[in-house]
């Protein structure tokens, strides 16, 4: 399967919703969010999550099958760039629809000037782990639970590009 992976803006929020809600709802264990959280956003709300993080999204020809995000600023360490709400679609895993979106989110993070990209996995997410050590990704052996689950643990990720 071939995709495109594009970076959006506030323009797409609806694009970035409709995947975070079907990412919810398919795979919540895998996010620090909540479906019920998410689906009570307002288009404003939408606006402000996609001016603080640099979306990009994944689509195979005929629909959208993935999204990520990268941050960087205040609220990560200096040379980083963090990446969240990484999901692909159950039919495009194992396409390389992943490893587009990384890709893209590693050339703007480098473009931007961060040195590495640093992740979370939560317990339980095994498939994504194997993924993230498969393309350079080593745990740093920090964790910390998530928002949605204090009793769920978030393992920290780290690639030097």
């Amino acid at each position: 399967m071939d995709t495109t992976v594009r970076q959006v803006g506030t323009d797409d929020w609806q694009v970035v919703r409709d995947l975070r809600l079907q990412a919810l709802g398919c795979d919540a264990y895998a996010f620090g969010s909540t479906l019920q959280g998410e689906e009570s956003f307002s288009r404003r709300d939408w606006h402000e999550f996609l001016r603080r993080f640099a979306w990009f999204v994944a689509d195979d020809g005929t629909q959208d099958v993935g999204v990520v995000a990268g941050l960087i600023g205040e609220d990560v360490a200096p040379g980083s760039c963090e990446v969240i709400s990484m999901w692909v679609a159950p039919p495009a895993r194992g396409s390389g629809t992943g490893e587009g979106l990384i890709d893209a989110v590693r050339k703007w993070a480098r473009d931007a000037g961060a040195s590495t990209l640093v992740l979370r996995v939560a317990d339980g997410n095994e498939r994504a782990r194997r993924f993230y050590e498969r393309i350079g990704f080593v745990p740093t052996g920090r964790s910390s639970p998530l928002r949605r689950d204090q009793t769920t643990c978030a393992h920290e990720y780290l690639l030097t590009m």
